[in-house]
């Protein structure tokens, strides 16, 4: 599988601007708009339904484990960076201490 930097020079971006029940995924669309790619390079890339990336960069849906691995894994960086902080909430707040 090609990394988002290696199919990165063969496309150009293109972005839609929804927000969903989770919250937009500023993190998400950084990562693609870095590389210059629009969701359909991406899913071209990973041969995904445009829908499903549209999804979870939006916030409609939150990814499954092998979906948000595959992103990670494509843009060069982790889940933890990518979804972290959907899951933890707001970034400003430290997280809750686990007793």
């Amino acid at each position: 599988m090609k990394t988002a930097s290696q199919y990165a020079s063969e496309r150009s971006p293109l972005l839609g601007s929804e927000s969903g029940r989770f919250g937009r995924n500023e993190k998400l669309v950084r990562a693609r708009k870095q590389f210059g790619l629009s969701q359909f390079d991406v899913c071209e890339a990973l041969r995904w339904r445009m829908q499903r990336l549209s999804n979870f960069e939006t916030g409609h849906r939150l990814p499954g484990l092998v979906s948000a691995l595959t992103l990670a894994k494509f843009y060069e960086s982790t889940v933890d960076e990518l979804f972290g902080h959907l899951l933890k909430g707001n970034d400003n707040e430290p997280d809750e201490e686990v007793r």
